[in-house]
């Protein structure tokens, strides 16, 4: 009888974790599908990187060219090959366009949010030392609900910058999709016994992964994610043997060694890294050696192929200008302090940044990091030297989140050329220690998250208390101010659709108020979900349908477009002003004629090169600007005063999309015929044609 009580409830069991399981897999995808694919092809291709890498990505196919990246019948530099690989692949399934330029971005940004939860999950379950890896035997699955996996997936389905670039066409969602996969693959391998016969096949596999990142954004597809998990596993071997160092100096001696030996001996510990030996073996233990050339060997052939056929013009631009120049300049007034990347982070991690308070103080109280231990505690020590202790297998979790975090801002901040855009790699990192703070919030105290009693204790914590308080109080406040000075800004932009577009802001100010009543009927373990389905309504509503009411007053590119599809065969010229967009939706190449200073007259360059344009090509049209236009139509007029026409000026002028200039359409149209008049004459003379 008790044993098949004990089987019904296991099997209850069973079915209520398959539940919860089929439950967590559904909730993750319909957030990344909600704020990454909903609307993804409907707003046109924002100016000015996007529709140059679509229209590089069309221009490529069109030619049939699958090495040289080239735009507007120009050599392009800046970035490498990956994204239009990538791009013309979706576009043999989903056409020339929006939905096909941004297709690629959206399905490796949600391969990005699924390799975050497997790397929570593996980190949380495996860790290796001493020849050997132990898996934790009460961590639960990477889709079980409330898991810090979980949470993971769920935080980065719902920061802002994630989904900006998951939405875009641009290699920024490449590049961070092949850093996360190299360092969860990594991971893996580090985590593994030597005896397990995917191991090695890990670190093939890792390295593969890294070798993409080279063909997604170049070097730093490499650098940067190897240092995290290079600077980890150095990082996770001297806490061990740090650790069993204090555990060897408590047993041999009577009395609690000195703070002074203590020292002592851990930079005797620090110094015996840098030793031939221990060099050695961190060159085999992260199979560095074999790396390297299975990196060059996925992304050399490329480049050695590009620089053939452009003649090494596509390696210089692109290492010195594009890289090099970037590091030691600040290019097209991309400049910003010390404090850039902090604060940037915080609004790439929107609206999750606004639990900063909550997540810092549970952050010192727990101090997952392990960094502070007392001489008087030898469970400590113990604790270190066990893997399968939840505490133990949280402050890996948590180092390799702080050195993911810390390797990508100290690095692009020692940079001059800054954009927020260059440390979105870095979220994922920091998507694993958020996630593991809103997994302990969820599920208060429960054994098979992996939190005790302690953590439980922090959540009563005034403090805490009074943090929680502060944040849903910012979302209330915070969301009816975005909703308001969005609207402005809209009504200031001419834009009116788009300021009630505003109005999804509100939905994390209800959250916040629906927060504030969870807490005060006792129930703050409900905060997260409550606060994450805000957030996906208002990004999706924000990224899906306030960009695609944006796209509508584009009126200048909807002019072009009309004009290109009624005179297919018109070709433009551009003066004092090019936009990529207008090269993309034309499918046509669009010189440009710039303005430059040339004689007495400024202006004469510039006009003479445009006269003599559309003298000898009259079927073309010219996109300028309001100023410009006046100038060169006040020139054509003086210019051309005392010779016949056979064209009529037509000028079209449109509202600029967000400038505070017109932009001018000028075409040239042949004059209607008129029947020639003829004239009575004597009998001995000819008729004449009166002009």
């Amino acid at each position: 009888m008790t044993s098949t009580v004990a089987q019904e409830n296991a099997c209850e069991s069973s079915t209520r974790r398959n539940r919860n399981t089929i439950w967590t897999l559904f909730i993750v995808l319909l957030f990344a599908s909600s704020t990454l694919i909903l609307g993804l092809g409907s707003p046109r291709l924002w100016d000015r990187d996007e529709p140059r890498n679509a229209g590089c990505t069309a221009e490529m196919l069109s030619r049939g060219d699958w090495v040289v990246p080239v735009f507007n019948a120009e050599l392009r530099t800046h970035k490498p090959i990956l994204l239009y690989w990538l791009q013309m692949a979706a576009y043999q399934v989903a056409g020339v366009g929006q939905w096909g330029a941004r297709l690629p971005s959206a399905l490796l940004m949600i391969g990005t949010i699924v390799c975050t939860m497997l790397l929570s999950s593996r980190l949380l379950s495996h860790r290796f030392q001493n020849g050997r890896a132990v898996e934790h035997e009460h961590m639960p699955s990477w889709l079980a609900w409330n898991s810090p996996s979980m949470w993971s997936g769920i935080v980065l389905s719902t920061s802002l910058m994630i989904i900006v670039a998951g939405r875009a066409a641009t290699p920024d969602s490449p590049l961070i999709f092949c850093s996360t996969l190299a360092i969860t693959i990594l991971a893996y391998a580090l985590t593994s016994s030597p005896q397990n016969y995917y191991r090695e096949l890990f670190f093939i596999a890792g390295y593969i992964a890294l070798g993409l990142g080279v063909l997604a954004k170049g070097p730093v597809g490499f650098i940067l994610p190897f240092t995290v998990i290079s600077a980890w596993f150095l990082w996770e071997r001297m806490i061990l043997q740090s650790a069993a160092l204090r555990e060897n100096l408590l047993q041999t001696d009577i009395h609690t060694p000195s703070r002074y030996t203590l020292f002592v001996e851990q930079l005797k510990t620090i110094a015996k890294q840098v030793h031939p030996k221990l060099i050695l073996d961190y060159l085999l233990s992260t199979r560095l050696l074999i790396g390297i050339p299975i990196v060059l060997a996925v992304a050399l052939p490329w480049y050695i192929w590009v620089g053939l056929r452009t003649d090494g013009v596509w390696l210089r631009e692109f290492f010195w200008d594009h890289n090099l120049q970037r590091a030691v300049q600040s290019l097209e007034g991309h400049r910003g302090g010390p404090l850039y990347y902090p604060m940037a982070s915080l609004v790439g991690l929107f609206p999750w940044s606004l639990w900063l308070a909550p997540f810092a103080v549970w952050l010192w109280i727990t101090n997952p990091i392990q960094i502070k231990l007392s001489l008087k505690s030898p469970s400590t020590f113990s604790a270190l030297t066990h893997n399968n202790t939840s505490s133990t297998l949280k402050a890996a979790l948590t180092r390799l989140s702080f050195l993911w975090v810390a390797v990508f801002i100290g690095a692009f901040s020692c940079a001059n050329t800054k954009l927020p855009s260059y440390i979105t790699p870095c979220y994922p990192g920091a998507a694993l220690i958020i996630g593991l703070f809103f997994s302990q919030l969820s599920n208060r105290a429960s054994v098979r998250s992996g939190i005790t009693s302690t953590d439980h204790q922090i959540f009563s914590r005034l403090a805490f208390k009074r943090a929680v308080g502060a944040t849903l109080l910012c979302s209330v406040l915070g969301g009816i101010v975005a909703s308001v000075a969005l609207g402005i800004a809209a009504q200031q932009e001419a834009m009116p659709g788009v300021a009630w577009n505003g109005l999804w802001s509100l939905a994390i100010s209800l959250a916040g108020l629906v927060g504030i009543g969870l807490v005060q009927r006792k129930q703050s373990q409900a905060l997260p979900l409550c606060f994450a389905t805000g957030a996906v309504i208002c990004l999706t509503g924000w990224l899906a349908g306030g960009a695609s009411s944006a796209s509508g007053y584009r009126y200048d590119l909807e002019a072009l477009i009309q004009q290109q599809q009624a005179h297919p065969e018109r070709r433009w010229v551009a003066i004092g002003v090019l936009e990529p967009s207008w090269v993309f939706y034309t499918g046509q190449p669009i010189p440009e004629i710039l303005i430059t200073e040339s004689g007495n007259d400024p202006k004469e360059a510039w006009l003479e090169q445009a006269t003599k344009h559309l003298e000898k090509a009259p079927e073309h049209g010219i996109i300028t600007l309001t100023p410009l236009a006046d100038s060169l139509l006040d020139h054509l007029q003086q210019t051309s005063s005392a010779k016949p026409h056979r064209y009529q000026i037509v000028r079209q002028e449109f509202p600029y999309f967000l400038r505070q200039q017109s932009l001018v359409l000028i075409t040239q149209e042949a004059k209607p015929l008129i029947p020639p008049q003829t004239a009575k004459l004597p009998d001995n003379s000819l008729e004449l044609p009166l002009q």
